[in-house]
């Protein structure tokens, strides 16, 4: 028979909260990859399936870690709490921290790749030239060889 002490259960009630918390912020990350698909059906259901996934693989290896694998019904309770606290209280906030990085990010990689962009259309343009001016020359050349 297994005796359960009090300072047992609040470690593990303490631990569902953070691993609801770690659920939520998982959630976020997937909200940011959702703005670059943002209307491509399979990825989103690939991404909800990942998610889904992913969360249950999280509470249970919790509950192997602070619970000896016993899944209790507070524990599912407390997941869902710290879920729901993390999504109603931090949840904003980081979303703007996470979209203010990738923005900063996009807009390091757009300067980083503008002078490569900038030098195939300058190249570009005398190359398209040069081309027509022989592909019109061969035109010729083949016409006048029928003839």
């Amino acid at each position: 028979m297994n005796y359960y002490y009090p300072h047992d259960q609040i470690n593990l009630i303490i631990s569902m909260l953070v691993t609801g918390f770690v659920v939520g912020i998982i959630y976020d990350v997937f909200q940011i990859k959702r703005l670059f698909f943002k209307n491509v059906v399979i990825v989103r259901f690939v991404d909800d399936f990942a998610y889904s996934i992913f969360a249950v693989v999280l509470f249970l290896l919790s509950s192997f870690l602070f619970n000896s694998g016993i899944v209790r019904w507070f524990s599912v309770v407390c997941c869902i709490l710290g879920y729901l606290l993390y999504s109603t209280t931090l949840s904003k906030p980081v979303l703007f921290v996470m979209f203010s990085l990738v923005k900063l990010f996009h807009r390091i990689v757009k300067l980083i790749i503008m002078p490569f962009v900038l030098m195939m259309t300058l190249l570009s343009h005398p190359y398209h030239l040069i081309y027509t001016y022989f592909h019109r020359k061969s035109l010729e050349h083949k016409i006048l060889n029928f003839h």
